[in-house]
């Protein structure tokens, strides 16, 4: 029995009060070489948002249903939940900006093999807001500390987003 596998993109930025889709390059994928086509549960938690699948066909439900959910447990099989995770749509909170993460977990329930239930944790951090850079951090090299904050301004003489 050989261990599931969560793969996730790198790290994820989204601006207030907006929605961030996971697809394609950036979508959340679980694997499990000897799954095959035996069911395998997925749990998925996230702070300071809710999530909404793509599609729930061929999964089943034990906590949530798939739409605008802060905590989700279900199982189906590989092909399935890949289909479900691939358009995935993180919403946080209206008007936070700070840190956030999605927390994706899968076991495989013990299918084929021996050793039992096998699993995988991995946690996807997601910047909502504003981007702090700091002088020698992920290879910024201003001369001091900046705060970017992506922010609207609306009158009654039109829009602008700064």
């Amino acid at each position: 029995n050989d261990a599931p596998v969560v793969t996730l993109p790198g790290a994820q930025v989204v601006a207030v009060n907006s929605s961030l889709t996971l697809s394609g390059a950036n979508a959340i994928q679980i694997s499990d070489v000897d799954a095959a086509s035996n069911t395998v549960q997925v749990t998925i938690g996230v702070t300071q948002g809710t999530i909404t699948l793509s599609s729930t066909v061929g999964l089943s439900f034990s906590n949530g249903d798939g739409i605008s959910d802060a905590n989700l447990s279900f199982t189906g099989t590989i092909a399935s939940i890949n289909a479900a995770l691939d358009g995935l749509v993180y919403s946080p909170i209206n008007g936070y900006t700070g840190n956030a993460s999605i927390s994706v977990a899968v076991n495989d329930l013990g299918n084929m093999g021996t050793g039992g239930p096998l699993s995988d944790t991995e946690v996807l951090n997601v910047q909502v807001g504003g981007v702090n850079f700091q002088e020698g951090v992920n290879g910024y090299a201003g001369t001091q500390d900046t705060f970017l904050r992506q922010y609207s301004v609306n009158s009654s003489y039109g829009s602008n987003t700064e």
